[in-house]
């Protein structure tokens, strides 16, 4: 649920402006506090930049424009989140990961047959970027509630 007194950026458009801003990690014991501050939204709270943190980034995205997030550090807490997407360019989408989860905004419509999503996300490749993940690691699209 929105509150509308929160700018009026999508969760989506907040990432993209973070992506611009070239967040990234910090190589060594020096951490980005950007990246902190993300895991701030999280019951976690991190205080490194090594932990992941696309979920993280998630509640920030969403909490930053209004919207409740899961609080949660785990990707996975974002797979009954919402209500069920379609693959719209700024849903979420759940992917299995190595022995874990991954969770970013898709970035481009998803269309039956595909065989890729790209992805808005951070902790990608160790930054807010874009990238494609296979669809079949694929477990969930989500919306924002409304």
């Amino acid at each position: 649920m929105k509150d509308e007194t929160q700018t009026a950026l999508t969760p989506y458009e907040w990432a993209k402006k973070e992506w611009l801003l070239g967040i990234k990690e910090i190589s060594g014991k020096d951490h980005n506090p950007r990246i902190v501050w993300y895991h701030s939204f999280t019951t976690l709270r991190a205080t490194d930049d090594e932990t992941p943190w696309c979920s993280s980034f998630m509640c920030a995205a969403a909490e930053s424009t209004g919207f409740k997030s899961t609080r949660s550090a785990a990707a996975k807490s974002w797979l009954t989140y919402g209500e069920e997407g379609n693959g719209d360019v700024g849903e979420m989408v759940v992917f299995k990961r190595g022995a874990g989860h991954h969770v970013a905004f898709v970035n481009k419509t998803f269309k039956q047959g595909d065989k890729f999503i790209s992805v808005l996300g951070g902790n990608q490749s160790d930054s807010v970027s874009v990238a494609k993940y296979k669809t079949d690691n694929l477990l969930a699209f989500r919306k924002f509630p409304v």
